[in-house]
């Protein structure tokens, strides 16, 4: 076979037709340069991430412990490794002549930070400086959030941990921290000695405690934890490496891969029911020039190659222009959004996912441009002296139909080769590839369908229903390409507006306005004395909740250490941290037993707890077996006595907890309590003074700020997502375009026909313009249909969050695309009676 003859032959027809192709290439070009720019930004984050790893986490080893400090052992085994330097974490209450707010305050010491530098603006220009006392006050740095809460500037005075203390300069930046200070509250950096000189370091206080080491040498973290692991210490203390400081960063960029990915795919495949309608269009429209070849002596093999290779050029030059975007998305992102890009970047162009998008691309087009390429190549020379040829009784394309099959699993081998876990990638295409196929499905049952309902119709509607049924339908190609589309960009914009409806009306609903923490337990009755005085219902269960606050570490299963490999992966943070938990006499209303029974309210048996059921299956236990917990410095166990249903986020203490332990043994340790309040915005500030006034340790959250940043993240992300979903409503347009480019071809003879027999100029039209808008209402309910479906599921399961349906969005979702539907199908009847009926028939 001659591949120079067949390449020439290829590119003299391109020359003069790659104008019928622009649907084809757009629809490559969407698709590769979304898998081209999810592979991009993801190298370049993660890149960064690795880079930056030792700084975010502030140094090569970290050693972590909540309650106390680390002791002389083992502070001197971690300063073994190299230089170290210690911060402590803790909630405090911050106090001016106005404002009473809580922040977050992290003490440090005079080595810290061990790498990089923590970014000053307005005052002192180094940490140093600014954390040394002038005129007996100790000086803080304080992010923007600080200044703005207290209404301060730089040089003023504000009491933090009952310290008066000298705001010395804005911090813009810490080393060991990807988003600025301050994103979620206010926050303060302190000298670890003030914090020390106040007495708020004391063992059993609420605090987290981490020493970080700066090595001499490369360090691996699994031997330093079994030398850490002999010395006997106590279980409680972290240890971490370079890896743990990205690795939910990584996680997140690697989920933000997978997504982006699948909408290029999603794109790809709905595109490509475009590309094979442009394929078929143009082939058909080479009907003439291919039974020539034939005549004259061309095989099968020769019209392949060369219609093969154009197919092939067209998909390089739209995966190529795809590459070009995709690989430029980083740069373009950093040069719009700059500093307020906020995650450590390595910009450079990676070959590798260019190439990992180029080959998508190709497969892809093969996929759905190879069936149409075999019609072509079984065209007979006969088709020279016929306007039409029968196809029906043509040898079958079996040759392309099988390589497309082949194409079609090379994708799925692309996806196993190219990811470390592909599993989700395999199941997300796998669902697509269903979808599409159910869509193909529906869309032949649904034409035969309309063919039985035909006989029915009258006039205008019997002329849609028959060309809806005809051998022309818009059915086959708009349904599964307009369908998918709308079904993703339904479930995502689905999604997001529940999420962002949880957040920022049922959360605020449900959720407590004010958290107290840190109650001491001796004055638990005068607390609840202010709160009713200041308008707080303390007998109603809706209004206030109260109960002892522990902060316990699961340790132990049966009496043996727990293997975290052996605990289901969604539930290893009960596993893995410290977790809150409470003790609780009588059951409260919102607790919802699965197993097991409640403990009588005035039990003071050996020690019970009962688990949230979900975790107790990820950690394969049951009523009846025992777990040990380390809580206030030593290990206690107890035995298991019911399971919980909890719907996490709900206003009450036992549905914000893995664990409840019963009444009696751990009361004993009088632990500090927590309390949630319902209250108005207004009465909040008064609220708050007032307890301070009498408690000034007691901590306090103010839930509508945090509610409200989330809200916002969310919201910002969403523009991005929905951004993302709409190149697969894109590329479903762009066969809605191919279609009415194919059709106004296609219905010039019909059209003709139809005036020859007596329609008129406007019946013509409106038959195209309702057979267009009744393709796209099928096409629009069934997408919308299976997005929400897909939507119900993930908000309610995935996020356990409350379902309703956005009606709003999704009727501007639906309502564009018969717009654009009927202006389309109206366009193919301007085109088709633009020339007069006897020039087209005598054509």
């Amino acid at each position: 076979m001659n591949l120079s003859l067949a390449l020439r032959f290829a590119l003299r027809e391109l020359t003069g037709e790659i104008r019928h192709f622009g649907i084809y290439v757009l629809s490559i070009f969407l698709g590769v340069a979304a898998i081209a720019a999810a592979g991009s930004l993801t190298e370049v984050f993660s890149n960064g991430l690795d880079n930056q790893s030792r700084y975010l986490l502030g140094g090569d080893l970290r050693f972590t412990v909540s309650q106390r400090r680390l002791d002389t052992q083992e502070r001197a085994f971690a300063a073994g490794y190299g230089d170290i330097a210690e911060t402590a974490g803790l909630n405090v209450m911050g106090q001016t002549a106005d404002v009473r707010s809580q922040v977050d305050l992290v003490g440090v010491d005079a080595a810290y930070p061990l790498l990089g530098d923590v970014g000053l603006d307005g005052g002192a220009q180094s940490l140093s400086e600014a954390l040394q006392v002038r005129e007996g006050r100790w000086g803080v740095v304080v992010s923007q959030s600080f200044l703005d809460t207290f209404d301060l500037d730089v040089g003023d005075s504000v009491q933090l941990a009952g310290l008066n203390v000298t705001v010395t300069a804005r911090m813009v930046s810490r080393p060991d921290m990807v988003q600025a200070p301050g994103g979620f509250g206010p926050e303060a950096l302190i000298a670890l000695d003030a914090l020390l000189e106040a007495g708020r370091l004391q063992p059993g206080d609420i605090f987290t405690s981490r020493v970080r080491v700066r090595s001499r040498e490369p360090l691996d973290v699994e031997p330093v934890q079994r030398a850490f692991d002999a010395l006997g210490v106590d279980e409680g203390v972290e240890l971490d490496g370079r890896d743990d400081a990205v690795d939910g960063l990584q996680g997140l960029t690697e989920l933000l891969n997978t997504f982006l990915t699948l909408i290029g795919i999603a794109a790809l495949i709905a595109g490509g029911v475009g590309a094979a309608e442009a394929a078929r269009s143009f082939l058909q429209s080479r009907t003439g020039t291919i039974a020539a070849l034939k005549a004259l002596g061309a095989d099968g093999g020769l019209i392949r190659l060369v219609y093969g290779l154009q197919l092939l050029l067209l998909a390089l030059l739209g995966g190529g222009a795809g590459l070009g975007l995709g690989a430029g998305i980083p740069f373009l992102l950093d040069a719009v959004m700059g500093e307020a890009l906020r995650l450590p970047q390595a910009l450079a162009v990676y070959p590798r996912p260019l190439l990992e998008a180029l080959a998508y691309g190709v497969l892809i087009a093969a996929a759905f441009a190879l069936p149409p390429l075999g019609e072509a190549r079984a065209t007979p020379p006969a088709a020279l002296f016929r306007s039409q040829v029968d196809r029906s009784g043509l040898k079958r394309a079996w040759v392309e139909r099988g390589a497309a099959v082949l194409a079609l699993f090379a994708i799925v081998a692309l996806a196993l080769v190219t990811r470390d876990d592909p599993s989700l990638i395999l199941i997300l295409l796998g669902a697509t590839g269903l979808v599409f196929v159910l869509f193909v499905v529906l869309a032949f049952v649904l034409k035969a369908l309309i063919s039985a309902l035909t006989g029915l119709g009258r006039g205008l509607g019997r002329l849609v229903l028959a060309n809806m049924s005809g051998p022309g339908s818009l059915i086959p190609t708009i349904l599964p390409a307009l369908g998918l589309g709308l079904a993703l960009l339904s479930l995502v914009v689905t999604v997001q507006s529940n999420l962002l409806r949880q957040i920022s009306e049922t959360a605020p609903s449900q959720a407590p306005a004010l958290i107290f923490t840190q109650i001491p337990g001796s004055g638990v009755e005068q607390f609840d004395g202010i709160l009713s005085e200041a308008g707080v219902e303390i007998g109603d269960e809706a209004s206030f909740r109260r109960g002892a606050f522990l902060l316990v570490r699961l340790t132990r299963r049966n009496g043996e250490p727990i293997d975290i490999e052996t605990v289901a992966e969604a539930e290893r943070w009960v596993v893995r941290n410290e977790v809150n938990s409470t003790i609780m006499a009588a059951a409260q209303s919102d607790i919802q037993l699965s197993a097991g029974e409640w403990w009588p309210a005035d039990y003071r048996g050996p020690l019970q707890v009962s688990v949230e059921a979900e975790a107790a299956a990820g950690l394969g236990v049951g009523v009846g077996d025992h777990l040990g917990f380390q809580v206030f410095g030593r290990q206690v166990e107890a035995e298991i006595a019911s399971l919980r249903s909890v719907e996490w986020g709900q206003f009450g203490l036992a549905s914000n907890t893995a664990f409840v332990f019963s009444p009696g043994m751990l009361e004993a340790a009088n632990p500090a309590h927590v309390a949630l309040a319902q209250a108005g915005a207004e009465s909040e500030a008064a609220i708050i003074q007032a307890v301070g006034d009498a408690f000034p340790d007691v901590i306090v959250f103010q839930t509508r700020p945090a509610l409200e940043a989330a809200a916002k993240i969310i919201g910002d992300l969403s523009l991005a997502v929905n951004a993302a979903a709409g190149l697969v409503m894109i590329a479903g347009l762009l066969v809605l375009f191919s279609l009415f480019a194919s059709m106004a071809r296609r219905r010039a003879v019909e059209a003709a026909l139809m005036k020859t027999f007596g329609a008129e100029r406007g019946m013509v039209l409106r038959v195209y313009a309702l057979e267009f808008m009744a393709a796209a209402v099928i096409a629009a309910a069934v997408g919308l249909g299976l997005g929400v479906s897909g939507a119900w599921w993930i908000v309610i399961h995935v996020f356990e969050a409350q379902w309703a349906v956005p009606v709003m969005p999704l009727a501007l979702i639906a309502g564009a695309t018969l717009l654009v539907s009927g202006l389309g199908g109206f366009w193919v009847g301007q085109r088709t009676l633009s020339r007069p009926a006897w020039r087209v028939l005598q054509g």
